[in-house]
């Protein structure tokens, strides 16, 4: 206990000690921020308005705070994918993908993440502006991340993340990005009929500020977030289980001296019929229109999504291995930054599957 009780003093003192780097600059091309705030490929997270800093148990959670992957049961491994461009959708070679494993063992989780946007094939000309060929070109984020629980229900973690900004071979480059976060999760109500909880969750994104972008001068943005996710289980054939995320946002380095991007989050799920999930969400953030009058400076939209969870072992009682299989869908308008811009670009799609060995099930 008192091992737990000293750890817990120096992640938090760590944890108040970043506040001190959070005023540097911040200068952004549009690199960090398709890749570090832009859509977000997990199906559930845009479904229920990109809420999930509290969301316990969530291995794609982890990219948003470390310490939700302190919930992981087992093993859990998840693969989301984007199959049409990012943003651009003209050019359709341009899409991202998402690869986690997660695992538990006694008071620790851990897992690695791999973000990848394929910027797709681009033309390369000589000095001349003769055509040399081709290049494939993407950016993209691996992550370590880590989480202890510090005692019961209180969870501190920790990511650390290599982004690698490939968009011409000259100017390739690594940049290194450090997480922080916290969760606590709180159990109010608890009977044979009605169970409810709240999660408690905060982080601090890429503290290091690390330029990621050689020739752009790219620092990635210092990101707070703080939310509750509120869960409620039921007993009930119809209603089984209703979670309510509530959260905010807010970058501590502005790209433009005055401008500070800031944002509210919300998100329901519903799991109806023991298997099959119903989301939807709602979103306003405050964007920088780079002093351009005919750029939007807020974002605010409705998202909506839905999902199934299959655990074998109970739909399939012969097969006694503890494992659970979901796939996670949403298809959104995309967000339109340009006024009057509204409804010319097609809708995205997400897919996300997730497969969970819950071997400590079985004990």
């Amino acid at each position: 206990m008192k091992i737990k009780t000293q750890t817990t003093i120096l992640l938090i003192t760590l944890l108040c000690c970043n506040f001190s780097i959070l005023y540097a600059d911040y200068d952004s091309g549009g690199f960090t921020e398709t890749l570090l705030m832009g859509r977000h490929p997990n199906a559930r997270k845009e479904a229920m308005g990109k809420t999930g800093v509290a969301s316990n148990g969530y291995l794609y959670a982890g990219s948003l705070n470390p310490a939700c992957i302190g919930g992981l049961e087992g093993i859990t491994v998840n693969y989301a994918f984007d199959p049409d461009s990012y943003y651009l959708l003209e050019d359709k070679n341009w899409h991202s993908d998402y690869t986690s494993i997660g695992m538990k063992f006694n008071d620790f989780s851990f897992a690695f993440d791999y973000y990848r946007q394929d910027l797709g094939s681009w033309k390369t000309y000589d000095e001349t502006g003769e055509y040399t060929g081709s290049n494939d070109e993407s950016i993209s984020l691996l992550s370590l991340i880590a989480s202890y629980e510090v005692s019961k229900n209180l969870y501190l973690g920790t990511a650390f993340r290599i982004t690698t900004f490939d968009i011409y071979p000259e100017n390739s480059k690594n940049g290194y990005l450090l997480d922080l976060g916290l969760l606590k999760k709180i159990d109010i109500i608890s009977n044979s009929n009605f169970k409810y909880n709240m999660n408690i969750g905060a982080s601090i994104s890429n503290i290091l500020n690390a330029e990621i972008a050689e020739d752009f001068k790219e620092d990635a943005p210092v990101n707070l977030r703080i939310g509750l996710s509120n869960n409620f289980l039921f007993n009930h054939t119809f209603l089984n289980r209703a979670t309510v995320n509530a959260e905010i946002f807010k970058i501590f380095n502005p790209r433009i001296k005055g401008e500070q991007d800031f944002g509210i989050y919300s998100g329901l799920e519903l799991n109806v019929f023991k298997y099959l999930l119903l989301r939807c969400g709602y979103y306003y953030e405050l964007i920088n229109d780079y002093g351009n009058s005919g750029n939007k400076d807020h974002l605010s939209e409705l998202t909506y999504g839905t999902g199934v969870v299959l655990p074998i072992n109970e739909i399939l009682p012969s097969i006694n291995v503890p494992v659970e299989i979901g796939f996670d869908f949403t298809v959104l308008e995309q967000p339109s930054y340009t006024e009057g811009d509204e409804g010319k670009w097609d809708d995205f799609y997400n897919y996300s599957f997730t497969v969970k060995w819950k071997f400590d099930s079985m004990k």
